[in-house]
């Protein structure tokens, strides 16, 4: 009762994919097992296709991993599946997207015009399960910004995101004055750590520069300094 392909090759969105699909037919409910590697993958074309989300990121991309699923029609598997994938986005582009986009129009550290941004390379795991897609490692790299984090994708496509743009290099000296009235300086390392958050709708997300948190330490630290030279005033 189990049919098994493996291995399985074929051309998928410009790229290529090898691997190996398992369907247990022995089971009241056909269950699915999907291990794939693709290469080559015309990141755009992908994801107009199968979420319907085009011009967003482009780009040639990578990913491998296990799926399973069940269920005999396409909303009951998509609810079922579980599994990881690894994915890789080298020299690409978001365009019309506000994850950058804000940052690098107030920075001007990245490629790109408008609210297009240009990145040497996009890397992430995608932990499935329970309707939505885990990403515990988000990792990108435009120029003189890293971007790192972990949010939640969720196959209604809504996001959640918590994010840090960390600013290194001559940039981080050009904006160091900058962005210390808001509560950022640079750091040991010379780095300027902005944090982000990303929530709200795949196509149309709402991107805020989370500087509170950075600002209430800073008059902290400013009150904590003003009461010890006041000691130090009153002392004999």
């Amino acid at each position: 009762g189990v049919f098994t392909l493996d291995s399985l090759a074929f051309t998928l969105y410009g790229g290529r994919q090898r691997g190996a699909v398992t369907v247990d037919l022995s089971r009241d409910v056909p269950a699915y097992t999907i291990r794939t590697t693709i290469t080559g993958l015309d990141v755009n074309r992908a994801l107009a296709a199968t979420v319907n989300m085009p011009n967003v990121l482009l780009g040639t991309g990578a990913a491998s991993g296990t799926v399973t699923g069940s269920g005999s029609t396409a909303d009951v598997i998509e609810r079922s599946l579980a599994g990881n994938l690894k994915l890789e986005l080298r020299n690409g582009t978001l365009k019309n997207y506000p994850l950058l986009a804000n940052v690098n129009q107030l920075l001007g550290i990245t490629g790109g015009t408008g609210s297009d941004t240009r990145f040497e390379s996009l890397t992430a795991t995608a932990v499935i399960g329970r309707g939505r897609a885990e990403v515990p490692d988000l990792a990108l790299q435009a120029g003189e910004l890293r971007m790192l984090g972990r949010g939640t994708v969720k196959f209604d496509r809504m996001v959640d995101f918590r994010l840090h743009a960390i600013l290194s290099g001559e940039k981080s000296q050009q904006f160091a004055q900058r962005l210390r009235p808001v509560g950022l300086a640079r750091d040991a390392k010379g780095q300027i750590d902005i944090p982000i958050t990303v929530r709200g709708s795949a196509m149309a997300p709402t991107t805020r520069v989370e500087v509170g948190t950075y600002a209430k330490q800073r008059v902290r630290e400013e009150i904590e300094s003003g009461l010890l030279k006041l000691f130090d005033k009153d002392r004999p």
